[in-house]
């Protein structure tokens, strides 16, 4: 029987979150916002999407907590507060290559005959302020639930299987509200990947939060078209260059943390050794 527990725990997990994101957020508070959520996110929609974007992270955040606490009854100096050395190396390098790409992304697209990049005039930045709480904010409520509490909980059945079901279902949610596409069904599994194995490797919350909220908010930035929120405007076939660019970047980045990560287990081995 003990062996159930941390499924069912994980079951009223997501049961949770589904019913806090897809009913009381979407059926109830968004119509009282005034805010319309019909195909993507309107962030011209102020100060509507603004409280929206703020309010979600805060609540799933707190069930996230609330549940890792006092359903799980974990104590807190296991969950990933703190951040070592090596995870600010992780959290703030990997920032780094981030922007770095991004701006490689941007020279390599624009060389393709079907690609255009122009800079948007007029953007409104107070509109870019909704974008930036509602995607960053995202970033943290996705990792303090599916990283901190989920996979945390479903280690009870080995890594091997919190991995899998963790990144499974980190995936399968993202569809609650977009087509079914296998390549993009295999991007979110890596990004999910990247995600946990930086989790599980830092035992830190932060570096995942940094990485994920900045990818977030940067792709929306540079890929999304939003008049008068996106700072650049494409033309052409760019979603199949961005998952492209997605792909590598994240098995770059996941290179990056094993690097890191084998290096320095190395250097205490040998330490060790040396000692002895």
């Amino acid at each position: 029987m003990k062996r159930l527990f941390p499924a069912l725990r994980a079951l009223l997990a997501m049961a949770l979150v589904i019913a806090v994101g897809e009913v009381i957020f979407r059926r109830f508070l968004v119509p009282a916002l005034g805010v319309s959520l019909t195909d993507t996110p309107d962030f011209t929609q102020w100060p509507g999407m603004l409280i929206l974007g703020f309010l979600l992270p805060v609540v799933m955040v707190t069930v996230a907590l609330l549940l890792y606490r006092f359903v799980d009854r974990r104590k807190w100096s296991d969950f990933g507060f703190d951040m070592s050395d090596r995870a600010r190396v992780v959290a703030f390098g990997g920032l780094a290559l981030m922007l770095i790409s991004f701006g490689f992304f941007i020279a390599f697209t624009q060389m393709a005959e079907s690609i255009e990049w122009r800079i948007t005039s007029g953007v409104s930045w107070i509109f870019v302020l909704s974008a930036a709480v509602t995607y960053i904010g995202t970033g943290v409520w996705e990792e303090f639930f599916f990283r901190g509490y989920l996979y945390r909980t479903l280690t009870d059945y080995g890594k091997p299987a919190a991995y899998i079901v963790s990144i499974l279902l980190f995936s399968l949610i993202h569809f609650t509200e977009e087509s079914l596409e296998l390549s993009r069904l295999l991007n979110l599994l890596l990004t999910s990947f990247f995600l946990t194995y930086v989790y599980d490797r830092t035992r830190s919350i932060w570096p995942g939060v940094l990485l994920h909220g900045s990818w977030n908010f940067f792709n929306f930035l540079v890929v999304s078209n939003q008049s008068g929120v996106s700072v650049l405007q494409v033309t052409g076939p760019i979603s199949l260059y961005n998952r492209w660019f997605s792909t590598i970047l994240h098995l770059v980045l996941i290179f990056l943390v094993w690097i890191i990560y084998r290096n320095r287990s190395m250097g205490s081995k040998l330490k060790k050794e040396m000692h002895t």
